[in-house]
C-alpha cells in the first residue's frame, strides 16, 4: 500500500463507518494540498483491490 492510500485507509478506518470522497478529502486537507479527483482515484484504487467498497448510487465508501 503507498503513502496515500495508507493516509486514505487510515480516515476510514478511524472513522469506522461509511465515509464520502469530501470527508476524506477535508481531512486530508489539514496536512497537504489535494485534490478531490486524486482522493477519488486512491479511492476508486482501494476499490479495485477490495479495500474498500461503494454503496450502489451513493458516493459513499466503507470497508
Amino acid at each position: 500500500m503507498g503513502e496515500l492510500e495508507d493516509a486514505v485507509m487510515s480516515r476510514v478506518w478511524k472513522w469506522n463507518r461509511p465515509v464520502t470522497v469530501r470527508e476524506v478529502l477535508e481531512d486530508l486537507q489539514k496536512e497537504r494540498s489535494i485534490a478531490y479527483t486524486t482522493v477519488m482515484t486512491v479511492l476508486d484504487n482501494l476499490h479495485q483491490k477490495g479495500w474498500v467498497r461503494r454503496k450502489a448510487g451513493r458516493p459513499c465508501l466503507s470497508i
